[in-house]
């Protein structure tokens, strides 16, 4: 095995991590931008429905 090959193999494993990290996080945001769109959404049928009552 040349050093080539070991450094090659060492950096690969940390690269892994490194992208592992970035892909939880990713979903991290993920979930949290899906949180907030519904929670937008649920806000806008609220105002919608209080708009409705009031026009009634």
């Amino acid at each position: 095995m040349s050093i080539a090959s070991v450094r090659h193999i060492l950096f690969g494993a940390r690269r892994w991590t490194k992208s592992q990290k970035f892909a939880k996080v990713k979903m991290f945001d993920n979930q949290h931008i899906d949180k907030a769109i519904k929670q937008k959404h649920i806000e806008m049928k609220q105002a919608e429905t209080k708009q409705a009552a009031t026009a009634i």
